[in-house]
């Protein structure tokens, strides 16, 4: 394991370059002319959201929550300064223009989806892709990051904790000290009381009529990172059918779990016959990047300054991985 305080020394002066781009990002009329500079280079942007819900986040979640008048203003703000199209639009080819194009997506099986989401997209008129696992439609419950969540607001952050022999300051924080490990199935078989249930095989044909595109995310959603090829290709294609037949229509897009690829991992998921595959991290789409290692960014509930500038950063990136 690399030197933790290195890391982190190393990691300061990057943190510091991107507070200082977000800060001069804020600036109408630079903002402008980075967006204007990105459209007519072919670049664009695919957003990333998880739980959409009427009130922001609670203490005891590990995913914040995007409050549903927050989400209208992200999307009309993106609407007044581009154009948000479906992402197999996105895909079909580049365009350069004046105005910048951008694709919205949601990942996981949250009901939110439904029950908050989509009447904002359906108000706006703006069209979305989900990356859904299908869960409901094999008998299985909520993710195992969501029975943690449902732990910790009963019991606490420190008591749940101290059961699962891990310290940690944040929801997030455990989360991510459990990722990968053998506690995520004892999570996944967790009986916790108030936690939602995943997307219907009704919901999830809803929002596929509603015009909406459905993409596949597994069922499990593991760190597919570092599995032996016959697992990877088991997750890859166990379930496709069935959200297929439940959505009504073709899944040709993948995303990652937990956002996490690499060229090796693309390979596979190009084996298995998608036509794309999106990993997080925050880098634009553009002509030559590889269609199995595309970028996509999350912004969680930022205020619309930050999350515009955010958009203008992210679109003035470097090309490479």
């Amino acid at each position: 394991m690399a030197n933790p305080g290195r890391l982190a020394a190393v990691g300061r002066p990057k943190a510091l370059l991107r507070k200082g781009a977000t800060a001069l990002f804020r600036v109408r009329r630079v903002r402008s002319r980075a967006l204007r500079l990105a459209a007519k280079r072919g670049r664009a942007l695919v957003l990333l959201y998880h739980r959409v819900a009427p009130e922001a986040s609670g203490a005891h979640e590990v995913m914040p929550t995007v409050p549903t008048s927050l989400l209208r203003a992200h999307l009309e703000a993106l609407s007044s300064t581009g154009d948000i199209v479906p992402l197999s639009e996105l895909l079909q080819q580049a365009s350069r223009g004046e105005r910048p194009r951008f694709a919205v997506t949601f990942d996981d099986d949250d009901r939110s989806h439904h029950d908050h989401a989509l009447p904002v997209l359906q108000d706006l008129d703006v069209p979305a892709t989900f990356f859904l696992s299908g869960r409901s439609l094999h008998g299985l419950g909520p993710y195992w990051w969501n029975r943690l969540e449902g732990l910790i607001r009963h019991d606490g952050l420190s008591s749940v904790g101290n059961r699962l022999g891990i310290t940690a300051t944040t929801p997030a924080d455990l989360a991510a000290r459990i990722e990968g490990t053998a506690l995520v199935e004892k999570l996944d078989t967790a009986k916790v009381i108030d936690v939602d249930q995943p997307l219907s095989g009704t919901e999830i044909r809803s929002l596929a009529k509603a015009g909406m595109e459905v993409g596949f995310h597994t069922i499990s959603h593991p760190v597919l990172l570092g599995l032996p090829d016959a697992e990877v290709d088991r997750h890859l294609t166990e379930g496709v059918t069935e959200l297929a037949e439940a959505a009504g229509c073709d899944i040709t897009y993948f995303a990652y779990p937990h956002g996490k690829a690499d060229r090796h991992l693309a390979r596979r998921v190009e084996d298995a016959g998608f036509s794309a595959a999106f990993v997080e991290g925050g880098r634009p789409l553009h002509p030559d990047m590889d269609r199995y290692l595309l970028g996509r960014w999350g912004p969680g509930p930022a205020d619309i300054d930050d999350f515009m500038a955010g958009v203008a950063l992210r679109l003035s990136r470097p090309n490479r991985m």
